[in-house]
């Protein structure tokens, strides 16, 4: 790993440092990071409630559709660790759902994060303060917000069905990271009106400081619900890197 490759993997992991020092220089900024953080806490306490009330009955009746295939007189011996393995599976998926919701849910409000950090920046945003320039954004960003969600829902659909194999779920996790480290760099993108081309290039181009970003939120994902407190900070800390990135690149 070069020096340039090292300086940008170690931007990414300290992304939501970045932001939360900008967000001390920058107060205004608090009212829209407190907002995704009170959704992310309920959706937690209530999708864990309902995650504890359901798991046990998934994780019967999927071993279940395997009971033909172990000989009865290994039963007894391997039914207490195949609960516990398929069990664990199944919270760490519902875990990243549970994540993947309260991100959807917020994503109006992050998106303004973004987009104010950027502001603060003296980044020029391409729409005007008028009200019909804002209307006339906002429709042309749906199309490319649509195509964005379906290529996320299928890799996420992918990661979600190969998490179910045991072995890989730390490989799998970090992928599921890395979408969501995507994701957060994304709310910037579509701040500054990029096409679905432009944020395909932009992430190859931006690889090390997402991986970075990944591997902090795979570590933050150790302790649950962790992560979802570190979210809205990496946002402002994404923007804040694009700012300086253009800022560098039109100098």
């Amino acid at each position: 790993m070069n020096g340039t490759k090292k300086n940008d993997f170690v931007g990414g992991l300290k992304l939501s440092l970045t932001g939360y020092l900008f967000l001390k220089k920058n107060p205004s900024l608090w009212k829209w990071i407190l907002i995704p953080w009170i959704i992310s806490a309920l959706s937690l306490i209530l999708g864990w409630i309902w995650g504890f009330k359901k798991v046990p009955g998934w994780t019967h009746h999927f071993l279940q559709l395997f009971n033909s295939w172990i000989p009865e007189s290994l039963t007894p011996w391997i039914q207490v660790p195949l609960n516990l393995i398929v069990g664990l599976l199944f919270f760490m998926v519902w875990f990243y759902l549970i994540l993947a919701f309260s991100s959807l849910v917020s994503s109006p409000f992050l998106g303004i994060l973004a987009e104010r950090t950027l502001q603060l920046q003296k980044t020029t945003l391409p729409f005007s303060k008028r009200l019909s320039s804002r209307i006339y954004f906002i429709i042309k960003m749906l199309w490319v917000s649509l195509l964005k969600l379906i290529i996320f829902s299928f890799c996420a659909l992918i990661l979600l069905i190969f998490s179910l194999l045991p072995g890989i779920n730390l490989i799998i996790s970090f992928l599921f990271l890395l979408l969501l480290s995507a994701d957060i760099f994304d709310y910037s993108f579509e701040a500054l009106g990029y096409n679905i081309q432009q944020r395909l290039h932009l992430w190859r181009q931006l690889r090390m400081e997402l991986t970075g970003t990944s591997v902090f939120l795979t570590l933050t994902s150790l302790i649950p619900g962790f992560t979802v407190i570190f979210i809205p900070l990496a946002v402002i800390g994404a923007a804040n890197l694009l700012a300086f990135k253009l800022k560098m690149e039109n100098q």
